[in-house]
């Protein structure tokens, strides 16, 4: 399920508090912060580390999962100051859009990554699909 998601209510949050239409400078700003969520997400994905515990297969990401967050956060800070300088650190919830766009897209490379390259997981998500098919 944390596959799916979180990547669904960020891109959901992002739709509904984005500005409509989209202006040129938030369109490049979206740009770069999708370019680099992904990756940040293909890192997560790399430091992702799987464990089995009672029979349930559990992700654990570590530091460098950590750091690669703390790497979104400040290259969207970065980012919010090079195009609209001091001023945008004013009125942060203007920007809140941008900050879902990026969890979006970072949750949701990492996990098509951590699907594609371990099987085990592609596994235990058949094994849940059936096993709710029967109940």
């Amino acid at each position: 399920m944390q596959f799916f998601l979180l990547p669904i209510i960020a891109f959901y949050e992002m739709l509904r508090s984005m500005p409509h239409p989209l202006p040129g400078q938030s369109a490049a700003e979206l740009l770069v912060t999708v370019l680099l969520a992904a990756v940040v997400g293909i890192g997560q994905a790399y430091t992702t580390r799987l464990e089995y515990r009672g029979g349930e297969l559990y992700t654990k990401g570590g530091f460098g999962y950590f750091l690669c967050w703390i790497v979104l956060l400040a290259y969207r800070l970065l980012v919010r100051w090079v195009f609209e300088g001091a001023d945008g650190f004013t009125h942060f919830s203007e920007g809140n859009w941008l900050i879902f766009a990026g969890i979006g897209v970072a949750w949701a490379v990492r996990g098509l990554l951590l699907y594609r390259l371990h099987p085990e997981i592609r596994s235990a998500l058949l094994q849940g699909r059936e096993q709710t098919g029967r109940s």
